[in-house]
């Protein structure tokens, strides 16, 4: 099996209910020098055996761009 990580985070200074949250809970908790928080998703994309570095490198970013992640609001990295 081949395995890819694609990883969505908010844009900029798209709010983030979520990461505000962490952050302030963070600061609660006495954790120091964290200045912002985004969460995201992780997805594990887990490609057949037969599969070639071509065809996983054109599948990974069309399921980037097309599913996986809201272009408005969020950035993907392929890990």
């Amino acid at each position: 099996m081949k395995k890819v990580h694609v990883v969505t985070t908010t844009k900029g200074q798209t709010y983030d209910p979520q990461g505000t949250v962490i952050n302030k809970a963070a600061k609660q908790l006495g954790i120091k020098g964290i200045a912002d928080v985004k969460a995201g998703r992780h997805f594990l994309l887990i490609f057949e055996d037969a599969a070639t570095e071509e065809e996983i490198k054109k599948s990974t970013f069309e399921a980037a761009e097309k599913l996986l992640h809201n272009n408005i609001i969020e950035d993907y990295e392929i890990l």
